[in-house]
């Protein structure tokens, strides 16, 4: 008897997991799924009583039959108002003992039981859904993402699912060396694709259809080219398992497929050139180094060595590291990607050799490309953003190396500090206001925060053909956090120091590197009410983003959280170069809840937002000193326009 209780407790767990089977199975595999569907349906089914009392439910043709089951005793039908002056059940821990008669019950039910029950339970098998109210309430369709144009008088807009369906989130995934790679498509593992995308006119809301989108869409990504004549986007074929991309021609309405077999595994994988003739890209590599197989034997055992004098050394606990060199080998060949150009009409020109390249961007005249790729050693301690990396330029017709930036070395620790950086060539990037001209960051107090000097970081500034040395563009007493482009007179550049959380912008004039610096902003980063809001951007003619001036080129534009007592109140303020004073545009007001988007002229008066309030859910406005438009068709069931 104590056997048969244990047994009975390991039948239950076998039914839940396994769900109905009706078909080809023992008398005691019946019971346990009688027992497995109505403890399921029971925490809401059967009364069970605090003696034991157990109450199963079937139907027979078109009367409902109730059969309550009572330690030592039979089964006996019993009315619908005997059963529910049953006692509620009590879910507390029981003897043992107590499974023996319940096991009983449920066995003597189930074989009494006529064959429509088997019916009804095959029918609970498999996932199920809420009742309708509910599902209506979790499938409620989110606000469209919505991108404007270079230009600023078309928007794009994307539908995206609220929640992904089983399908999405049962994907495969590979986890390595920081990365999450969906490995039959070649892509970062997602979760969340664009179902459906179309334009808006921003002038009157008017939306425009996309003829020959694919179905299923699988929306992975999507950028405008810098003469607004084409919309790229990324697609993702799941079933297929096809990474393509994508172009729909914006004066013709119609979207085609240009081609497939992108590698996007490091982010990325493709981008625009600057005079909109065509796309930089990513390719999978068909000779790229083989899988190991599943059942690989190490040919040697993992070893790690700690090297003496590094001194003190803290290493950060990453999620996703690699683990073995089967893991090294399976990241090789996921990585490895060939660039190649491709034009608007699909031609294809492969430029360079493959590699495990981890970014690219062309420079802003097109004639450069500035590569990323890792190389070994690989490390079993920190993600791919610390592997051996180096830095080059290439030729953007070729692919022939025109000059290495640097070579970085393996960096498994840092000094010990939030503050601590490696050292060498870091944050780099393609100077937007210039031809082609790189800027980064060099540590100069050797990446130790607890280290005394006046100098953290150097940042340097080396313009094509990179023959001569780097100019030092500034220097910093803390951290460098970026710089905003805006033209040769102006940039902000940012730097920070997290021990402190102090934050420094400057003006700085690039073409003039000798000029000192001209502190616009300190403070704390903590202190949101002091928050003078973030500088404003739009694209230039290359497709590059460079500060919003006013018409006279003396005043920035500015927007922000607008942190109060009353909470944010999001605004737009335009700042005077010359003065350093601000006048305030736009403030958002109660009851609404209005966040600028966009500006949509140089003047700062005709802003892109979003309002809500406690009673109206978010929605898109032109707003200007005039009038506010409101875009109510903003999801493809609704299609006009109200001038208010």
């Amino acid at each position: 008897m104590p056997s048969l209780a244990m047994d009975h407790k390991h039948a239950i767990g076998r039914g839940l997991a396994a769900g109905p089977q009706v078909q080809g199975r023992s008398a005691p595999r019946a019971a346990e799924r009688i027992i497995s569907v109505h403890l399921d349906r029971w925490m809401n089914l059967g009364p069970v009583g605090r003696s034991g009392t157990f109450v199963t439910r079937h139907r027979t043709g078109a009367r409902a039959i109730q059969t309550a089951c009572f330690p030592g005793k039979s089964n006996m039908p019993m009315s619908e108002s005997t059963a529910a002056a049953l006692p509620r059940p009590c879910f507390r821990r029981r003897p043992v003992w107590f499974a023996l008669p319940l096991l009983a019950c449920a066995a003597l039910a189930a074989a009494w039981a006529p064959p429509v029950l088997a019916q009804a339970v095959a029918e609970t098998d498999g996932y199920r859904e809420p009742v309708p109210e509910l599902k209506a309430i979790v499938d409620a369709p989110r606000a469209p993402q919505l991108t404007l144009s270079p230009r600023r008088d078309l928007a794009l807009l994307v539908q995206t699912p609220d929640l992904p369906g089983i399908e999405v989130v049962a994907q495969p995934e590979l986890k390595l060396a920081g990365l999450r790679i969906h490995p039959r498509v070649h892509a970062p593992s997602a979760f969340a694709f664009g179902s459906d995308l179309w334009l808006m006119d921003v002038g009157d809301g008017q939306q425009i259809r996309i003829a020959g989108l694919p179905q299923p869409l699988g929306l992975a990504g999507a950028a405008w080219s810098p003469d607004q004549r084409w919309l790229a986007f990324n697609r993702i074929d799941r079933a297929s398992g096809g990474n393509e991309l994508w172009l729909v021609d914006v004066g013709a309405r119609r979207a085609s497929r240009l081609l497939g077999g992108l590698n996007t595994v490091a982010g990325g994988g493709w981008s625009w050139l600057p005079d909109s003739s065509g796309l930089l890209v990513h390719l999978q590599v068909a000779g790229a180094p083989a899988l190991p197989a599943a059942d690989a034997v190490p040919t040697g055992p993992n070893i790690q060595q700690t090297d003496a004098g590094a001194g003190v050394r803290s290493v950060r606990t990453y999620q996703d590291l690699l683990r073995n060199e089967n893991d090294a080998r399976t990241l090789e060949h996921y990585l490895t990607s060939q660039l190649a150009r491709v034009d608007i009409g699909g031609a294809t020109r492969r430029i360079g050799a493959p590699a495990l390249y981890t970014s690219s961007a062309v420079s802003p005249d097109g004639r450069h490309v500035l590569a990323q790729r890792i190389e070994r050693p690989f490390s079993f301690l920190v993600p791919l953003m610390r592997f051996p990396r180096v830095i080059e330029v290439l030729d953007a017709a070729t692919g022939n190396p025109v000059h290495t930036v640097a070579r970085l070395p393996l960096v498994e620790g840092l000094p010990t500090g939030n503050d601590a950086v490696p050292t060498g060539v870091r944050s780099i990037s393609w100077r937007a206001d210039a031809p082609a001209t790189l800027v980064w960051a060099e540590a100069q107090d050797g990446g130790d925060p607890a280290r005394e000097s006046t100098v953290r970081d150097a940042v340097q500034m080396q313009a094509a053909p990179f023959k001569a040395a780097p100019v030092l563009l500034a220097e910093l007493a803390s951290r460098y956090a970026g710089i905003t482009w805006g033209r040769g007179d102006l940039a902000l550049l940012n730097e920070y120091w997290w021990k402190t959380r102090r934050t420094r912008t400057w003006r700085i004039q690039p073409d003039q590197p000798g000029q000192a610096p001209k502190l616009i902003v300190e403070r704390s980063s903590e202190d949101r009410y002091s928050d003078p809001g973030n500088p404003v951007t739009a694209p230039d003619a290359n497709g590059r983003q460079r500060l919003l001036t006013s018409a006279d080129g003396g005043s920035l534009f500015l927007a922000g959280a607008g942190a109060s007592p009353e909470g944010d109140r999001p605004f737009v303020d335009r700042y005077d170069l010359a003065s350093g004073q601000s006048e305030r545009l736009f403030h958002s007001q109660a009851p609404y809840y209005e966040v600028p988007r966009e500006l949509l002229d140089a003047t700062g008066t005709r802003l892109l937002i979003t309002r809500e309030s406690p009673t109206e859910p978010t929605n898109y406005y032109v707003r200007d000193a005039a009038a506010a438009l409101e875009f109510r068709g903003i999801r493809p069931d609704q299609s006009t326009a109200v001038v208010q």
